[in-house]
Order: structure tokens, then C-alpha cells, then sequence
């Protein structure tokens, strides 16, 4: 949806940008204006061609990232594990069914109460304690996909201000901040 805003910026960026650079030629022409509007017009097809193709560029990064850190950790899963963190937190849900079954099938008879109810308070606190990491990390990994998800939206509009030179400082933000939230996922 915001591709639009992006070429718009791109375009109205561009054309001050060459304007400039026809101006700084017409009041000192002794640089190389060939050289100078060569070097511009690769930039600008560059950026264009990333603004264009970044919705693709972000999934190959992010899918890349997580199966990277899936590779990494030497597991099994897929990328579908880490795109959706409900799993993450059913996972908690699977590992803690040992402790239940073995919660249920304590006897309690009137010698052994005291210990019963020892073990089974050490197996709530087991179960809590797991389900409390799992959740947690199923928290972790939505934040981080809904953080890689909103700089990979506003990164073309933001990429487009690397053509000027006065604002370029802001497509920085829009480069950074995609591959640091795709690290945060390899890390995962």
C-alpha cells in the first residue's frame, strides 16, 4: 500500500537531485558533469530497482534468517514453527505432558500424602516454570516478526531519501533495521 508513497518520494527526489546537480554544472562548470550525472543515474536505477523489488528482498531475508539459525541450532523444524508462535507456545504445552501424567498417576493413600504432596507442588512449579518459557519465547518471537514486519513496511518509503544527500541519513534506518530484526530471528 505504501509503494505509491515511495515511488512518489523517489520521483520528486530524483528530480531535485539532478536539478542540483544541473545547477552546481551551470554555476561552476569545471567538474566532470558526465562522471558526476553517471554516478547519479546508477543510484537512482539501484534504488529504484530496491524499492521495487524489496517486499521480495525482506521474505528472502527473513526466511533466510530463520531457516540460518533453524540450520545453526541443528534442529528439525521448519520456518513454519518460528512464523507462527502459537506453535512455539503448543510446544510447552507437549513438553510438559510427561510431568501431568506422571502428576495423575501419584497415588495417594494416607502413608505416602506427605511426599505426594511435595512432588506434586515441585511438579506445578515444573509445569508453570516451563510454560512460563515457552509463552515467554512465543512473546519474543511475535515481537520481533511484528518489528521485522512494520521497518519492512515503511523501509521503501524511507529508502527513497537516500537519493538527496541532505536527507540520506534516514534510508540508513530503513537498511539497518530489517537486517537487525532478521538477525534477532536467526537468533531464535
Amino acid at each position: 500500500n505504501l509503494l505509491p508513497s515511495s515511488y512518489y518520494f523517489f520521483y520528486s527526489l530524483a528530480t531535485i537531485t539532478l536539478v542540483k546537480l544541473g545547477l552546481t554544472y551551470a554555476l561552476e562548470p569545471h567538474g566532470n558533469i558526465i562522471a558526476q550525472l553517471g554516478q547519479q543515474l546508477f543510484k537512482m536505477g539501484f534504488i529504484l530497482w530496491l524499492i521495487s523489488n524489496l517486499p521480495y528482498l525482506h521474505e528472502v531475508l527473513r526466511d533466510g534468517a530463520i531457516k540460518l539459525g533453524i540450520v545453526a541450532a541443528g534442529s528439525t523444524n521448519t520456518l513454519d514453527l518460528i512464523l507462527n508462535p502459537a506453535e512455539i507456545a503448543g510446544y510447552g504445552l507437549k513438553v510438559v505432558a510427561p510431568v501431568r501424567v506422571w502428576l495423575h498417576e501419584l497415588s495417594w493413600s494416607v502413608t505416602n500424602i506427605g511426599s505426594n504432596l511435595v512432588n506434586s507442588l515441585f511438579g506445578l512449579i515444573a509445569i508453570i516454570l516451563i510454560l512460563a518459557a515457552f509463552f515467554y519465547l512465543a512473546y519474543q518471537v511475535f515481537m520481533a516478526l511484528v518489528d521485522f514486519y512494520f521497518t519492512a513496511i515503511l523501509a521503501p518509503v524511507f529508502l527513497a531519501f537516500k537519493l538527496f544527500e541532505p536527507t540520506a541519513w534516514m534510508a540508513t534506518g530503513a537498511i539497518r533495521g530489517p537486517l537487525q530484526h532478521a538477525v534477532k530471528l536467526f537468533t531464535m
